[in-house]
Order: structure tokens, then C-alpha cells, then sequence
């Protein structure tokens, strides 16, 4: 039934505009004398404007309507006659038609007019002006009914519409029947398939827990290493010293009974006498150097707990020299280029050698992303109004895009296959909260990565 509503509108539609644009000759009587009379007043205003602009101006009344005479032709418009007082009309325009069987006539109200007083009047065709008429009257019958029948239209259309939707939400529930039978096959594979993952990640988290096993027994026997070495390196220190000593001795005892050219060791005397303080200093230095490493290393492989930490005062100066030590090998092996601007004494509240291991971390990793000696490393400190900051950038190959915002989860790491386990960041992240900071990672805007810890600034009485 459907398909035969639009030809039938269409049909409806013809139908209904040849009917009104038929003109009948007898539909004039039709008219009502409303009409007429609303032609008049209308006409009556448009004379009373016009008179009224004429007015103003100086004068003959005759020659003033005759220049401006264009403001009042209309096409209805046959003659246009002035009538002065007591006289008969004039006819002052006149449109070049045939005689008119019938015509309509508004006349003004007199108005004087520098000194004389006029009245205008309007001949029109009646006939033509009733035809006028009668069309615009037949127009908005003619524009009622394309409203009426653009309506119909439109709600056969929307009654297909209707039927076609109906028709797709069916076709759609039976398609979104099958598309759910198949995700619930797609689903008990990917069960399946996420099983096994999580079987591979038991694995692979068992293997990081026996990493980070590895770690502390590497901390235990780093620190029992450090004992051993400062056996022997405290008897070199005392004999170097005991020899820098002899040797002035020797040297007033055996002053003018040795030859200058007498060798010692292959080396004519007189230079070895030169050499063998500057020797003796170098082996006291040395140890000297030994010894503070050992410090520093012992100190950084203590597996105290956090519990038994003393939170104190530390010079964040200080915790940079000592990490920068026990690092430096390991950095000049890098970077020809390693920077630090570390001149100024900066308090926090926490424990040195937990800060020292964050440093030490964030410098190893720094060193480890470089690809060229020229590439540089920098370290720097500064102080604002309530906080200190420490800033360790490079320009190395830098972290991924994908990987910027997981680096400080546990076990994440970016450098698995060259041994990484994932838990020096994280370490690092829970050493910074406990001591009430922040650390964060942001790409260079050259090249690299930038770690910045933020911590709040002490007095460096507090908590001594």
C-alpha cells in the first residue's frame, strides 16, 4: 500500500493547481465592496503622503505634483487630475490605454498648498485592478494548498522511512545475534590465550624475585669485600707513611757520601732523591682514596631497614661527592663530558645513604644511555624558598614515548636484555616518598632524559 502514496500526492497535487489557476470571467461579482473600499483607504494614505511632501516644498502645486508625479504610478493607475478649489478637475497624467469600460475613483481630502488648496484624485482600472485582486487571493490559496500537499508528502516519506527502519533494526538484532556468538567463541579463545600469559608472567615475576635475591647477596658480599680490602690497604697507608718518614732520615745520614749519579733502581740518584717523596705521597693518597671508598661502599651495601635509619640532617653536597666517587670510573668509561654544579650547602631531612643510592642509580643510567664519549652527563643542585632540587640530565638515547610513564613500576625496565631487572627506579621512587619527596622523568628538549627530586628544605641544626 506504501508505494502507491507518493504517485498519489503527486496526482492530488496537479489536480488541485490546475483548479486554481483557472479564471473565470463571472467571478468578479464575487468580489466584495470591502475590497474596493480597503484599495481606497490605502490609496487615500498614499495621496495624503505625497501632498504632504509636496508641502514642503516651494512652489506651484501643479508643477511640484508634475516633477514628483513617479512617487504615486502604479500599474493599476489610469489618470491622475488636481482639483482646485471650486474648479473643475485637471488631468495632470494619463496612461495611454483604451477607453474603460468601468473605472474607481479616490479623491483626497482638500490640503493647502502655499496658498492653494488641492485635492488629488485617483482614476484606476477596476477591472484590472480586481484581477490583481482576485489573483493574490488565488496565489494564497494556490500556496495553501503546495503547504498542504509538501506536508502530505513529507509524511509519506516519513512513513517509509518508518517501515525501512524497522525493517534495518530487525536485519541489525539478527546480525548482532550472530556478532555475539562469534565474540563469545573469540572470548573463550582469548581465555584461553590470557591463561597462559599469566602463566608466563608467575614465571617471569619468580625469576625477577630471585634477581632481586641475587641483589641483596651482592650487597652482602660487596660489603665483605670492602672488609677485606681495608685490611691490607691500612697496613700500605701506615708503611707508606713509616717510608716518607725513613727517607728524610736516610737523606741527612747519607748527604754528600753518595754520588749524584750513583743509580737506585736504574735512576741516577740525584733525580730519585726528587722522585721518592712524590712517591710515597702518591701511595699515601691512594690509600687515603682507598679507604673513603671503602667507607662509601660499605655504607652504600648496608642492609639496615628503614626502621633503623636515623632520619637526620644530611648536606646533599656531600651525598653527591660521595656518589660521584664511587661512580666515576664507571662515568669517565662514558662521557668525556660530565658536568656538576654542586658548589652550594643544601639540607634535607632523611638518610644519606639511601639518597646516595638513589644518585647512584640515576648516574649509572644516565651512563649507560649514552652511545658517544661526547655525549655529556650533567648533575646540579639549587635551593628555592621551601625546597631543595637535584637534576641529573644527559643527552643519550632517552627513554620511549610508550615506556615514559611506566619506568618507575616495579620490575619495568627497558634494558632487560642487557641485564636490567626493573627495580633500581622503583627503588628509587620509594626511597624519594619516604623522605617526603618527588622524582620525576621528562625527555630532554635536545636529546636524552632529565630526572628531577624535589625534597623539602631543613635547617642544618635540625634533627643532628
Amino acid at each position: 500500500m506504501s508505494k502507491f502514496l507518493l504517485p498519489l500526492s503527486f496526482i492530488m497535487l496537479l489536480v488541485i493547481a490546475y483548479q486554481s489557476l483557472q479564471f473565470q470571467q463571472n467571478s468578479f461579482s464575487k468580489l466584495h465592496t470591502q475590497t474596493l473600499n480597503q484599495i481606497g483607504e490605502k490609496a487615500k494614505k498614499l495621496q495624503f503622503s505625497f501632498l504632504s511632501f509636496i508641502s514642503q516644498k516651494k512652489g506651484s502645486a501643479e508643477n511640484l505634483i508634475s516633477e514628483n508625479i513617479q512617487q504615486v504610478l502604479t500599474p493599476d493607475l489610469t489618470s491622475l487630475q488636481i482639483i482646485y478649489e471650486n474648479e473643475k478637475p485637471k488631468t495632470l497624467w494619463k496612461a495611454n490605454s483604451p477607453n474603460l469600460e468601468e473605472t474607481f475613483k479616490v479623491t483626497s481630502d482638500p490640503m493647502q498648498i502655499n496658498n492653494e488648496t488641492i485635492s488629488l484624485s485617483f482614476i484606476y482600472d477596476k477591472r484590472s485592478l480586481l484581477i490583481n485582486v482576485y489573483k493574490q487571493q488565488k496565489l494564497q490559496k494556490l500556496l495553501t494548498v503546495l503547504l498542504i500537499t509538501i506536508i502530505f508528502i513529507f509524511a509519506t516519506f516519513g512513513l517509509l522511512t518508518l517501515q525501512a527502519k524497522s525493517t534495518q533494526k530487525k536485519n541489525r538484532i539478527l546480525a548482532e545475534m550472530k556478532q555475539l556468538e562469534f565474540k563469545n567463541q573469540l572470548d573463550l579463545v582469548k581465555l584461553e590465550k590470557s591463561e597462559k600469559e599469566m602463566r608466563l608472567q608467575v614465571v617471569e615475576k619468580e625469576e625477577q624475585l630471585q634477581q632481586a635475591d641475587k641483589l641483596t647477596s651482592l650487597g652482602m658480599i660487596a660489603s665483605g669485600v670492602a672488609h677485606e680490602i681495608n685490611n691490607p690497604n691500612t697496613y700500605i697507608h701506615l708503611n707508606a707513611e713509616t717510608l716518607q718518614k725513613a727517607w728524610v732520615d736516610m737523606l741527612k745520614l747519607i748527604h754528600g757520601q753518595v754520588d749524584d749519579q750513583t743509580k737506585i733502581a736504574g735512576i741516577p740518584f740525584k733525580i730519585m732523591k726528587e722522585r721518592i717523596p712524590t712517591l710515597t705521597k702518591s701511595i699515601t693518597e691512594g690509600s687515603e682514596r682507598i679507604t673513603k671508598i671503602i667507607s662509601d661502599l660499605k655504607e652504600f651495601a648496608s642492609t639496615q631497614d628503614s626502621q633503623d635509619k636515623k632520619q637526620e640532617s644530611i648536606n646533599i653536597k656531600t651525598v653527591i661527592e660521595t656518589s660521584i666517587r664511587l661512580t666515576e670510573n664507571f662515568i669517565h668509561k662514558a662521557t668525556d663530558h660530565f658536568h656538576i654544579i654542586n658548589d652550594e650547602n643544601i639540607y634535607v631531612i632523611g638518610s644519606a645513604q639511601k639518597l646516595e643510592q638513589v644518585i647512584i642509580n640515576l648516574l649509572i643510567n644516565s651512563s649507560q644511555s649514552l652511545t658517544e664519549k661526547n655525549q655529556p652527563i650533567e648533575i646540579s643542585t639549587k635551593a628555592t624558598n621551601d625546597h631543595a632540587i637535584i637534576m641529573v640530565q644527559d643527552e643519550g638515547c632517552g627513554i620511549p614515548d610508550d615506556a615514559i610513564n611506566n619506568i618507575f613500576d616495579p620490575f619495568f625496565s627497558t634494558k632487560k636484555g642487557s641485564g636490567g631487572t626493573g627495580l633500581g627506579l622503583s627503588i628509587s621512587f620509594g626511597i624519594i616518598k619516604e623522605m617526603n619527596g618527588t622524582i620525576q622523568a621528562k625527555k630532554n628538549e635536545i636529546k636524552g632524559t632529565i630526572f628531577t627530586i624535589t625534597l623539602p628544605l631543613t635547617n642544618k641544626e635540625d634533627h643532628s
